[in-house]
């Protein structure tokens, strides 16, 4: 089942503030990761073409300890250890905005040219000499809510979700 409702969400030890939370019970991939004492959660995203991974301490802490914890091989660590079963989850509605400059990580990367006016050639593209880039960005949103894959109704009256893990975010 999946629901909203306005509830609690702890931004930090003394404070809370009433956001839109969802409520979705289903099978996803948890690994409960006791060594250091979060839960890591997969849910699978457009049509199971892709997935995102939350991952949750067990008590309210900086996020300092955790990000330091995330690295390609620990994630790739938590994903193998995970199991398919029923998971009771909450999760804000969110909507994120994120845009970056890439001009300067052109540079890094030894991509000078394309961006230098008088050293560019895109002829190619336009037929014309003065083309350039002028400036190189990058930018992405998403949004986090009730709408994407279905739930597998095939398992609503079955044993398969049955005492559901709790992840409430």
């Amino acid at each position: 089942h999946k629901m909203v409702d306005n509830r609690g969400f702890l931004v930090h030890r003394s404070y809370t503030v009433s956001v839109p939370m969802m409520h979705r019970t289903g099978i996803y991939g948890l690994f409960d990761d006791t060594t250091n004492n979060l839960l890591v959660l997969d849910m699978a995203l457009a049509h199971k073409m892709s997935s995102v991974v939350f991952i949750m301490p067990y008590h309210v802490e900086s996020l300092e300890r955790v990000e330091k914890l995330l690295t390609r091989q620990q994630l790739n660590t938590w994903i193998s250890k995970m199991e398919q079963r029923a998971v009771a989850v909450s999760l804000p509605k969110v909507s994120v905005e994120v845009s970056h400059n890439l001009q300067k990580h052109l540079a890094e990367l030894g991509l000078t040219e394309a961006v230098d006016k008088a050293k560019a050639d895109l002829s190619n593209i336009s037929g014309k000499k003065d083309l350039y880039l002028s400036n190189v960005f990058h930018a992405s949103a998403m949004e986090w809510d009730t709408e994407g894959n279905p739930p597998d109704t095939s398992i609503f009256g079955t044993d398969k979700l049955k005492n559901p893990k709790l992840f409430y975010a």
